[in-house]
């Protein structure tokens, strides 16, 4: 005898006994005749009311944006940023930057380069940037200056012209590197001058830069510090450079002022030209500015063919002379001078570095200026608290002495360390042992 499995073999007697019906599916214990007499009469009455697609998405998104207002490690970045960030950019140069495809190695030997001038890179993401500068003076800076949120890169240096210029012709080797705008500050000339120089497209990047024949690279600075610095001519004029370019993108003929230029330069590219202004090309105007290292003025721009002059760049020895007036540092006559910036808790990486760095500033004949600046928790600001200023004086001297022992090792080198009272960083100078 044999019987019918449900798997459709047919099985002997014996193993009848041992075939299972196959649950495919979960099916629910219907329950006690009771349980089940419960459930029928308390069905509800109304039925509960749809949901439209539309409204489950906006439901959604609302809650989407509650966990991200209520997310503790989002409102810890914000802190971040305008601790890490914002805080490090006051009274500095800060140039942003949005990178193209590129290859690592391409961008490595431009951060070295940047790094040997005093510059680092920073990076933070867009959307935090945002919202961590609202109700800040940064946030207009956000508002025209990051508006996308494409990875950007910020380089920080410096508030000085000699460093913003040492940047631009350091990045002008990098086609894959764009310059996007500058920190404004809060009058209404420099904002609209600002906006003219540099007017962002939809994307974010000046309009300039998408001209298919000229490649332009405009400059993003720190107007503020620049004043600080006391650079206003310098800072007219590196605005009026930019609003120059932009121009000289633009046109293909140009005209060229002779009267304004140098003698030597109008020997040099015009012998006999007797007139006051001729018209040229705009790429050999470009390859004037460049054989010379001038700086190209804007003189008429509304007409068909834009008028230009070319005035020689000023001497950065001012700004210099500036700061080591201020910092009560004397030069002897033909003396050239290096600034060495550094931190406190700068690492014996790093700070073996900047010694090379002083070492081939001392075989060139330039005397090296130190400063390392101290946090500002070491700084007291209540002329009783004896307690907090004895022991600011004790990390004052631990620090003193490690950069001390540290530039020591510099050859062919005289340290003479320079005491102040409420100063809040150290300095001290390297001389050539020949300087005297």
């Amino acid at each position: 005898m044999s019987i019918w499995c449900p798997l459709g073999r047919k099985l002997s007697t014996p193993y009848a006994v041992l075939c299972q019906p196959i649950r495919t599916r979960y099916v629910a214990d219907p329950g006690t005749l009771e349980q089940r007499l419960f459930r029928a009469v308390t069905q509800p009455v109304i039925p509960p009311l749809g949901i439209t697609p539309t409204e489950r998405r906006i439901r959604n998104q609302e809650q989407r944006r509650i966990r991200e207002e209520n997310n503790p490690y989002r409102k810890f970045l914000v802190e971040k940023a305008r601790s890490d960030f914002f805080r490090e950019a006051d009274d500095r140069m800060v140039l942003v930057i949005q990178p193209l495809h590129h290859k690592w190695r391409e961008f490595v030997p431009i951060r070295n380069q940047l790094f040997l001038k005093n510059m680092v890179f920073h990076g933070f993401p867009v959307p935090i940037l945002r919202e961590a500068a609202i109700g800040t003076r940064w946030e207009n800076f956000t508002e025209h200056f990051l508006q996308t949120s494409s990875h950007n890169f910020y380089l920080f240096g410096d508030a000085d012209p000699l460093v913003c210029r040492n940047a631009l012709s350091i990045l002008k080797t990098a086609p894959f590197l764009l310059l996007l705008g500058p920190e404004l500050r809060a009058d209404d000339a420099v904002r609209h001058a600002s906006a003219r120089h540099m007017a962002p497209t939809s994307s974010g990047i000046s309009k300039s830069v998408f001209k298919p024949r000229h490649q332009v690279y405009l400059a993003a600075f720190n107007v503020r510090t620049l004043k600080q610095a006391g650079q206003q001519a310098v800072r007219s004029l590196i605005l009026d450079s930019l609003d120059a370019l932009e121009t000289l993108a633009k046109h293909s003929r140009v005209q060229l002022q002779l009267c304004t230029l140098h003698p030597d330069i109008r020997a040099q590219f015009f012998p006999k030209s007797k007139e006051d202004a001729i018209v040229l090309s705009s790429d050999i105007l470009r390859k004037i500015v460049r054989d010379t290292d001038s700086v190209i003025v804007l003189v008429d721009g509304a007409k068909d063919v834009p008028i230009f002059s070319l005035t020689p760049k000023s001497s950065d020895d001012e700004s210099h002379n500036n700061l080591f007036h201020k910092l009560g540092i004397k030069l002897a006559k033909g003396e050239r001078a290096k600034t060495l910036r550094l931190r406190v808790n700068i690492d014996d990486h790093m700070l073996s570095i900047r010694i090379k760095q002083a070492e081939s500033f001392i075989r060139s004949g330039y005397v090296v200026v130190v400063l390392i600046k101290l946090p500002k928790h070491r700084i007291v600001t209540n002329p009783s608290d004896e307690e907090g200023k004895r022991l600011n004086k004790l990390a004052y001297d631990v620090d003193t002495q490690r950069f001390v022992t540290a530039f020591s090792a510099v050859p062919d080198a005289s340290m003479h360390l320079m005491e102040r009272s409420k100063s809040t960083e150290i300095l001290f100078l390297l001389r050539p042992c020949e300087s005297k």
